[in-house]
Order: C-alpha cells, then sequence, then structure tokens
C-alpha cells in the first residue's frame, strides 16, 4: 500500500480535490454575491417602480383636481359673462326707458307749447278782430259825423 505511484497519484487527487473544492468554493461565494447583488438591484427595481407608482398616482390626481379647477373656472367665468350680459342689457333697458321718457316729455312739452301757441294765435285772432271791429265802429261812426 505504500506504492509511491499510487501515494503521488493519492496525493495529486487529493490536490486537484483540494483545487476543485476551492474553485467550488469561489464560484459558491461569488453566486451568493450575484445573488445578493441580484436580490439589491430586484428590491431597488421594486422601490422604483413603488415610486413610479406613486408618482403617477400623485400627477394623475394633479391632472383631475386641474381639470375640475378649470371646468370651475369656466363655470364661473361663463356666470360671470352672463351676468355681464344681463347688466349690460339691463343697463339698456334702463337707457331705453329714460330716452321714452324724455321723447314722452318732449312730446308732452310740444303739444303744451303748441297748445299755447294755438292760445295764443287764437287770442290775438280775437284781438285782431275786436281791433277791426273797433276800427270799422269808428270809421262808421266817423263817417256819419263826417268829421273831415
Amino acid at each position: 500500500m505504500n506504492d509511491p505511484d499510487l501515494l503521488k497519484s493519492h496525493s495529486d487527487l487529493s490536490e486537484k480535490l483540494q483545487q476543485v473544492m476551492q474553485e467550488k468554493n469561489a464560484i459558491e461565494l461569488k453566486l451568493i454575491q450575484e445573488t445578493k447583488e441580484h436580490e439589491k438591484t430586484h428590491a431597488l427595481l421594486l422601490q422604483q417602480q413603488q415610486f413610479l407608482k406613486d408618482r403617477e398616482s400623485e400627477f394623475a390626481a394633479r391632472e383631475h383636481d386641474l381639470i375640475a379647477r378649470n371646468e370651475r373656472y369656466k363655470r364661473e367665468r361663463d356666470d360671470e359673462l352672463e351676468q355681464e350680459k344681463l347688466r349690460a342689457e339691463q343697463e339698456v333697458q334702463v337707457k331705453i326707458g329714460r330716452a321714452k321718457e324724455v321723447a314722452k316729455a318732449m312730446e308732452v312739452k310740444y303739444n303744451l307749447q303748441h297748445e299755447i301757441w294755438m292760445g295764443e294765435e287764437e287770442k290775438f285772432a280775437k284781438e285782431i278782430a275786436d281791433g277791426r271791429q273797433k276800427l270799422e265802429k269808428v270809421t262808421t261812426q266817423v263817417a256819419r259825423h263826417d268829421w273831415i
């Protein structure tokens, strides 16, 4: 059993086994490190995905809020414009009413002035008629008395 070849062969095999075991251990260690690295990367990836989902939800909420605000602003602006339109229409109606009142007052004034002028005209016509009558009477008296 103490064969030198056999011992050498056994020694070579032992060395070879030890070398293979070291390589195996190195590979296992590397595999463990890569697995840990992969787990860290995977955890980081999951964290990034969650971050992106959170941001996406946040942006969707902001978008929804902005759309709602924009619609509310549009409704408020439409309401303001409608109110402004109604105020303008009311102002126009008030001005039309005032213009009608002024026109009516002018018509009444014109009618009164016309009546006054007609009254004055009748008065002057009567005075003229009275004057003619007096003139005729005086002329008749003068002709009868022949004072000339």
